[in-house]
């Protein structure tokens, strides 16, 4: 009986523990969350980005299950119209959009960089995920204010004769208010990193690589874990404005010393710019992808894409310090000082920059160079270089055109529907080999690839005001082909200007003789169901 009596008791005295205990632990998490996130010293600050990342986690698995079961529930399939894959497409699009704005910060991160991946993705993704470029919630002021204090040591008060709460914009780590310092009346942008940003950084990125994962075995040629693992180091240098202080120094001395005041930096307030916080000079003007914005002040659209081209080929192609993220939001236009009537392209967000060796340069200026002049063979021995299979250098040059090197020739213009039906069957085979080849080449050719999809867009956005392709061509053949005399390299851009000319009305024949067999041409860039 005694043993009994004691067992009661302690199965009570156990209920007890569990019920009060469990009701601290909510009170004490309850008290974490609720509180504004400035108002916690860095330890409690912690623990709550550990409690509120498990709340993320878990609202990504969710949403990954609800789109892994609607594609694989779902009856479509490869003789599916493209308008039927399309509306799938775009309500996993949404999906994603809405799931990146919910957990914010490094979500929203992996979702504009898959906006920016058309090279791999539906173009249905592409166009649903671009929204997530803008549409970023702004953070309390209350917290922007604290982050300044702690950092700079001063009160913004002290610091700013005028300081405008409503950000200029908001972006997936920080966000940009305009403000006048004190004393010397210098209007600035000021951009500051949310508070908890850098604590969350490790759980939401394993997250993400754990989904990107599962992904990978449900759906074979989308397991994009390894290439955000391999991303950690780039994408953990964002957090750091002083390093992107320094790459917008350094980027600002390269334009100027190529391209004089056409294309530019905003000068960084270095004495007021920390880890946290960094400072530049306010730029007045429209995004670069605003083409009325851009006719509005009298400059020619047309000027500031060929500046813009220009100036990201230069980066990729000759000094090989590039800017990742060049994105319209990214990249401002305004009148140039001093003759008005001319564009100024001003780069901003220098926080994602990969840097190449004379090497790379050179190898990605001889793989760009011989993918529009169609060398095989000198394909063939690029991909020997980067050690991958040299069978697979057509997969490596329709990476670096962002489109499909078989598919036009001369002669044909037109495409029976089986035609079309392979073309874009087969392409959905092929997407092994182009995440293989992502795997395995160096995180830097993925940042630089990442670049030239993002002027492309850019470039597309304005309506194609220039040949793209042609522009990168003249700064890539310098390099790739640096061993040819003065004369000869003349000839030879002349030779490719005619060439360029000659293919850009082969292909707007095409779009015009059988548009159907165009947009195949573009989809079979991996960018179907």
């Amino acid at each position: 009986n005694s043993f009994c009596t004691l067992l009661a008791m302690a199965r009570v005295t156990a209920r007890a523990a569990l019920k009060y205990g469990c009701g601290a632990w909510a009170v004490g998490t309850g008290a974490l969350l609720v509180p504004p996130r400035e108002t916690l010293p860095a330890p409690l600050l912690r623990y709550r980005v550990t409690c509120e990342g498990l709340w993320r986690m878990g609202r990504c698995a969710v949403v990954g299950a609800q789109i892994a079961y609607a594609y694989k529930a779902s009856p479509l399939d490869n003789d599916t119209p493209q308008a039927e894959w399309d509306v799938m497409h775009e309500w996993a699009a949404g999906r994603l959009v809405e799931l990146a704005e919910a957990n914010g910060a490094m979500y929203v991160k992996a979702g504009q960089g898959f906006s920016q991946m058309s090279h791999l993705l539906p173009r249905t993704y592409c166009r649903v995920m671009r929204s997530l470029e803008d549409c970023v919630a702004f953070r309390p002021i209350s917290e922007i204010y604290a982050v300044i204090e702690r950092d700079l040591g001063k009160s913004v008060d002290e610091l700013f004769e005028s300081f405008d709460e409503q950000p200029l914009a908001a972006a997936s780590l920080a966000q940009v208010h305009r403000a006048r310092l004190r004393g010397c009346g210098r209007e600035v942008a000021v951009k500051v990193q949310y508070i908890d940003v850098a604590d969350r950084f490790d759980g939401d990125l394993f997250a993400i690589r754990t989904c990107l994962k599962v992904c990978g075995v449900l759906f074979p040629g989308y397991d994009w874990g390894p290439l955000v693992q391999r991303s950690d180091h780039t994408l953990r240098a964002e957090l750091d404005f002083a390093a992107e202080a320094r790459n917008a120094d350094r980027c600002g001395v390269e334009m100027r010393a190529r391209f004089g005041d056409a294309v530019t930096t905003p000068t960084v307030v270095h004495e007021l710019s920390t880890p946290r916080v960094m400072m530049t000079d306010f730029i007045k003007g429209c995004k670069i992808t605003d083409r009325a914005g851009i006719e509005a002040m009298g400059l020619s659209v047309t000027a500031a894409a060929e500046q813009f081209v220009e100036a990201m080929a230069y980066q990729i192609f000759r000094t090989g310090f590039v800017h990742a993220d060049p994105h319209g939001g990214n990249v401002f236009v305004r009148p140039r000082p001093g003759k008005p009537s001319q564009p100024q392209v001003v780069l901003l967000d220098h926080g994602l920059y990969t840097t190449l060796t004379e090497a790379d340069t050179k190898l990605l200026s001889t793989v760009y160079t011989a993918a529009v002049r169609r060398e095989d063979d000198r394909l063939k021995a690029c991909c020997e270089q980067m050690g991958v299979d040299a069978n697979v250098f057509n997969v490596l040059a329709s990476m670096f055109l962002f489109f499909p090197y078989d598919v036009f020739s001369p002669f044909k213009f037109r495409a029976s529907e089986e035609e079309l039906h392979r073309m874009r069957y087969e392409a959905a085979k092929e997407m092994n080999k182009y995440t293989e080849l992502l795997n395995v080449m160096p995180i830097e050719y993925g940042l630089v690839l990442r670049n030239m999809n993002t002027v492309r867009a850019v470039v597309k956005d304005l309506g194609n005001p220039v040949r793209r392709s042609a522009i990168m061509l003249r700064y890539s053949i310098v390099t790739s082909d640096a061993h040819l005399s003065w004369f000869a390299m003349q000839w030879t851009l002349l030779k490719l200007a005619a060439l360029e000319w000659y293919n850009g009305m082969l292909l707007a024949f095409a779009r015009w003789q059988d548009p159907a067999l165009f947009e195949a041409a573009e989809d079979s860039m991996l960018t179907l169901g």
